[in-house]
């Protein structure tokens, strides 16, 4: 029982005290007034006497049960409070514990979050390096091929050309210098080797 209940239980005894001198008080009262008047039934202060401790007796249990019931029900709201006050604090001092805990650690998790940052940085450079290296020896590739393929045509190209050329300057030098004869022989022998060629 908490001292609030004691207390309450002490006033409740106090009314019960002062309830049993009041009615003591009246006896006394009465009493008084039989010994100046008479017979004490006589006297109509008597009964009101009478009347008054009766309801004083027949009260005072009812009254002081539903005067206990009042002290007991606030007894136990302000032990529910307490209770709940009670709660609260520890609710208080654990989330108090908790971000202490996460203040302390804050230095640590910005370090973790940055070192993870820098981390995933990295990956991603070198990721990017990587494709472009790859997009870079594609490109040297398809151009190596292209002037491959250029200087081949090139050549191909020059080749023609210098055939051209050099059937043009025989055939002029050939005309310029050969008779009839020795052209149509050298015409059948060229005629010749282009079917063997075939």
């Amino acid at each position: 029982m908490t001292s609030e209940a004691v207390v309450n239980s002490e006033e409740l005894d106090m009314i019960q005290n002062t309830l049993a001198d009041t009615a003591d008080a009246a006896v006394a009262a009465v009493e008084n007034a039989a010994h100046h008047y008479g017979a004490f039934y006589e006297n109509p202060e008597f009964w009101v006497g009478v009347a008054f401790i009766l309801v004083v007796v027949l009260l005072a249990r009812p009254v002081g049960r539903m005067v206990k019931g009042m002290l007991v029900k606030r007894i136990d709201g302000i032990a529910q409070r307490i209770n709940d006050a009670q709660k609260l604090k520890d609710d208080a001092q654990r989330l108090w514990v908790e971000y202490e805990k996460k203040f302390l650690n804050a230095p640590n998790e910005a370090y973790e979050i940055l070192k993870k940052s820098e981390n995933e940085m990295e990956l991603l450079k070198n990721e990017r390096i990587r494709k472009l290296e790859e997009e870079i020896k594609i490109r040297e590739n398809d151009t190596q091929n292209r002037i491959v393929t250029a200087e081949r045509a090139a050549v191909q190209e020059i080749r023609e050309l210098g055939s051209v050329l050099s059937i043009g300057a025989v055939k002029k030098v050939l005309a310029e210098k050969l008779d009839d004869q020795t052209q149509d022989y050298l015409i059948d022998q060229s005629i010749g080797l282009l079917k063997k060629a075939k």
